[in-house]
Order: C-alpha cells, then structure tokens, then sequence
C-alpha cells in the first residue's frame, strides 16, 4: 500500500481517477478485491508509528476503495466471486 499517504499530492489522485477510468474491467474487480483484504487482513498486522497513523492510513485506504466502487458502479460490474 502506500508509506506515506500524506505526500500524496492532488495530482496523483487526477492520476489514480485516470487509472481507474483506463482499467479494465476485471482490473478494477480485482483492485476492489485487494483493497478489500487490506482492510480486513493486513492493516491491524502492520507496524505503523501510532495507532493515529494506523487511523490515518485506514481512511486513505478506504478512500481510495470508495473510488474504485464509483467506477464499479459507473460500470454496473457485478462483484468478483
């Protein structure tokens, strides 16, 4: 996932819309998928400087989920599985 999600800057989320809208289908699916199992598996396991940032990185994680299912949407694609 991403170190340090705060140097994120705008024009890497134009970047990550542009990625998303260029993706093909499955791609976006599978995506959602990982972001999905980040959440639910991995984020808790991960060493993080406090449990603010581990807060923190949750949210963006999320964020950038909420994204991913907005084109999903866009595209009425049915969820893998």
């Amino acid at each position: 996932m991403v170190e340090k999600p705060e140097l994120l800057v705008v024009g890497e989320w134009i970047e990550l819309g542009r990625k998303l809208r260029s993706a093909p289908d499955e791609e976006i699916l599978s995506f959602i998928g990982s972001v999905e199992t980040y959440l639910k598996d991995k984020v808790n396991d991960e060493t993080l400087p406090s449990a603010d940032y581990r807060e923190y990185v949750r949210r963006y994680a999320k964020t950038i989920l909420e994204a991913a299912r907005a084109e999903q949407r866009k595209r009425n694609l049915k969820p893998l599985g």
